[in-house]
């Protein structure tokens, strides 16, 4: 979420300088003007040049409008806006007065400038005969408007980023507990891992508790649950079994239940004292997600659920290694696909003519092989040598990075 949300920031950043830009743009589309009118000399904005004004245009001027050209003194134009021809044109004045229609834009010796077109060489008088959308480039935007804005590539991979990590982290585990009600539907049980089901622990005050859970219908009633009660010597105090328990919000209503109390502290020889209850309210923080989470493998879990479990097992002394790397392996996932980039690097470099493409799509996909590997590998290291789980989620990606950077510099102080 961290790197979606600074993905965000990027694209937004780059959507206000766009937005910044093409202000700009516009501003340099409507150029001020110096305009004769009532024969006195004024400068306005080009926006507001009209048919019939008599535009004076000067050496370093954008022309506002398209203009017939009154008076010439070695006026020349860039006009490579209309025509992608760099080389200034000529433009000459009109003798017998204004022709019956204007001229395409490009080649010397026309009596007719056009708006966006910049004066390269002395000076002119002009008349305005078309505006805004109906000069020659006002109907180029016009041409232009009828087209689609197409979506900037940042925003295109910045949803699919979102969305891979939507579905990988929310639809994807969801997926997977539905199939497993699906399988229970059938079966009428959840059958947990193991021969002995699963088990959980919490401690509570200075006494601890081993929980064991053999199986769970889909309505998440647990069967056969058992309760191991543990003093703070280790020794064992009580033993819960059950026929069955619904968890509720705090407690576990335990129905048809059996208590077996050790007594080993008496003066006399140590005892055990069995009674029969038919319902006990037993006080936890296990939730009904804690249990079923035995039928999920830590990569299928939510990176919620990942953390509030991990919580869970240190808040219980338990270790929480295993999940911890898993964790950090959602946290690192969007940079994964920095990492890709950053491999491609070499490849970009090189040039595809000196040996056949295929040679370099096999090693490209060899080496995303390889840090696939490696990232396994590197969560089993971990787990068994305790390494710092950021670490152990993070280092493929980095020796990677450095390796992609390497290459990529050596080939650029090679060539």
């Amino acid at each position: 979420m961290v790197f979606a949300s600074f993905s965000v920031s990027i694209t937004v950043i780059q959507e206000s300088r766009s937005e910044r830009a093409l202000e700009a743009l516009r501003d340099l589309s409507s150029p001020r003007a110096l305009v004769v009118r009532d024969g006195v000399r004024k400068r306005i904005p080009g926006r507001e040049v009209v048919r019939g004004d008599i535009v004076v245009l000067a050496e370093g001027d954008r022309v506002p409008v398209d203009a017939w050209v009154l008076n010439s003194e070695d006026l020349q134009l860039d006009e490579s806006l209309l025509t992608g021809e760099s080389v200034p044109v000529r433009k000459i004045g009109c003798a017998d007065g204004a022709p019956a229609a204007p001229p395409r834009p490009g080649g010397d010796g026309l009596a007719y400038v056009f708006a966006g077109s910049l004066v390269a060489r002395g000076a002119g008088l002009c008349r305005a005969a078309a505006a805004g959308s109906r000069s020659e480039i006002g109907r180029i935007g016009q041409s232009l408007a009828s087209l689609e804005a197409e979506t900037p590539r940042l925003q295109r991979q910045t949803r699919r980023v979102v969305l891979t990590f939507a579905i990988g982290d929310y639809i994807a585990p969801a997926s997977d507990r539905t199939a497993q009600l699906l399988k229970a539907r059938f079966q009428n049980v959840y059958s947990f891992v193991g021969n002995t089901g699963a088990w959980l622990k919490e401690r509570q005050g200075e006494n601890s508790y081993a929980v064991n859970v053999a199986t769970m219908s889909r309505n998440g009633l647990l069967k056969d649950p058992r309760i191991l009660e543990f003093g703070s010597n280790g020794f064992i105090l009580s033993q819960v079994a059950a026929a069955s328990a619904q968890t509720d919000d705090g407690h576990w209503t335990l129905v048809d239940v059996e208590r077996q109390e050790y007594d080993t502290r008496g003066p006399g020889e140590p005892r055990i004292v069995t009674t029969k209850i038919p319902m006990l309210e037993w006080p936890t923080s296990l939730t009904t997600e804690m249990v079923s989470v035995a039928l999920l493998r830590p990569e299928r879990m939510r990176t919620l659920d990942l953390f509030e479990y991990i919580r869970h097992l240190e808040a219980n002394g338990q270790t929480a290694q295993r999940y911890e790397i898993e964790f950090w392996r959602k946290v690192f996932y969007p940079l994964s696909c920095l990492v890709m980039v950053v491999l491609a690097l070499p490849f970009a470099y090189l040039h595809f003519r000196q040996a056949g493409i295929t040679t370099y799509v096999f090693g490209g996909v060899m080496i995303g092989i390889s840090f696939f590997l490696l990232n396994n590998v590197f969560g089993y290291l971990g787990n068994l040598g305790n390494w710092w789980p950021w670490i152990t989620a993070a280092a493929p990606g980095l020796i990677y990075s450095v390796m992609s950077l390497a290459a990529f510099s050596w080939l650029v102080l090679r060539r």
